[in-house]
This record gives C-alpha cells, sequence and structure tokens, in this order.
C-alpha cells in the first residue's frame, strides 16, 4: 500500500495524495484510523474522479493510480488494487521514467 511505501516513493519526489468520494469527516476518520502519511482529497460529487475515468457505470468508484509529473503529462494512468498500483509506480521508477 502506497501507506506502506511513502517514505521510498516521496523521496524520489513524489508527492501522494488519495481521491475519494467521501465527505472531509469520513475521509479524516479513515486517515487517522489507517495512519496515512498523505493527504486525502474528497470528491462527493464524483466529478474528478469520472474526469480521470475511475467512476464505474453504477456510480461507484474504481481504484487506481494516476502519475502526473510537474509538467503535468500523465506518466500512468491504471486501475487495479493497492497492490497493483504501488508496484505499477515502482515500476516507473525503477525504469526512470517518473521524469
Amino acid at each position: 500500500m502506497f501507506r506502506d511505501q511513502y517514505a521510498d516513493l516521496t523521496s524520489t519526489g513524489f508527492a501522494i495524495y488519495g481521491l475519494s468520494n467521501n465527505t472531509p469527516k469520513s475521509n479524516t476518520t479513515f486517515k487517522t484510523k489507517q495512519n496515512l502519511s498523505y493527504t486525502l482529497l474528497c470528491d462527493p460529487d464524483r466529478t474528478l474522479i469520472k474526469a480521470i475515468g475511475l467512476k464505474k457505470a453504477d456510480g461507484k468508484t474504481t481504484r487506481g493510480v494516476f502519475v502526473v509529473n510537474k509538467s503535468g503529462k500523465v506518466l500512468l494512468a491504471e486501475p487495479g488494487s493497492p497492490v497493483g498500483t504501488v508496484d505499477a509506480v515502482k515500476k516507473l521508477v525503477e525504469d526512470g521514467k517518473a521524469e
């Protein structure tokens, strides 16, 4: 999970944010309970979630990861499990494509 890889990934220059359709209060509770180091962004209307392609037809949200460089170029856009998305980001870093 990104929580467990936070130090390694942020040492490469990445900033990590979570995005969910939950309320700020719900995200704060979750962040505290899960001991997360990163900011959780709230999108209760799923506007950004829809724009990045992670809103399902039934209105629910698909898990996934997006990596955007400082120039705004999307380097990775992939749905997947927490473990799978962390592995995808780690591979991006290892391959030297994270710039």
